[in-house]
């Protein structure tokens, strides 16, 4: 099985509010809770920044549509899978909630399914794990709007591919 989480990668958004928690702001505590997630097993993670987006804690908006963020993300798990990374997952937020189970579940669900989604209670999302890149999970969602994990699990049944849904975590 370590074989198979070496294929995998862990993206940590920071900057990018996708639903009511708090978006990852990286500090001491924030590395502490990543190590704690990860702790399972050695995987390949990245601390990926926002830097520059504006509207990218601005949830929810009334202009629900962001090219930059959806720029930011596609270049950030494309980037992963030419790296040779089979498997990618994006954490959004790190709600109390979230144990090492289940970032371990995620990892183990995209094996033999497509995606993995991480709802919150609010309709966004706090996790998006794929074992193939599909920018059209990424492009054209209402990343800063409620309907979130509802609109990305239309379009992966628009595609007749198969997720995984992890358990819908609140603040």
């Amino acid at each position: 099985m370590n074989e198979y989480f070496k294929s995998c990668a862990i993206l940590f958004f920071t900057g990018i509010k996708t639903g009511i928690h708090s978006s990852i702001v990286f500090n001491e505590s924030t590395q502490l809770a990543i190590q704690e997630l990860i702790s399972l097993h050695a995987l390949n993670f990245e601390i990926v920044q926002a830097d520059g987006i504006q509207e990218a804690n601005d949830w929810p908006n009334s202009t629900i549509h962001s090219t930059a963020i959806e720029n930011y993300l596609c270049a950030a798990y494309s980037k992963k899978f030419k790296e040779g990374f089979r498997k990618v997952i994006g954490v959004f937020s790190l709600p109390l909630q979230l144990a090492p189970k289940q970032m371990e579940e995620a990892m183990l669900s995209i094996r033999p399914l497509d995606f993995c989604i991480g709802p919150d209670t609010h309709g966004g999302i706090y996790l998006l794990g794929m074992n193939t890149y599909e920018e059209k999970l990424i492009l054209h969602q209402p990343w800063l709007g409620t309907t979130l994990c509802k609109s990305i699990i239309g379009e992966i049944g628009n595609q007749k591919k198969i997720t995984y849904k992890l358990p819908t975590l609140g603040i």
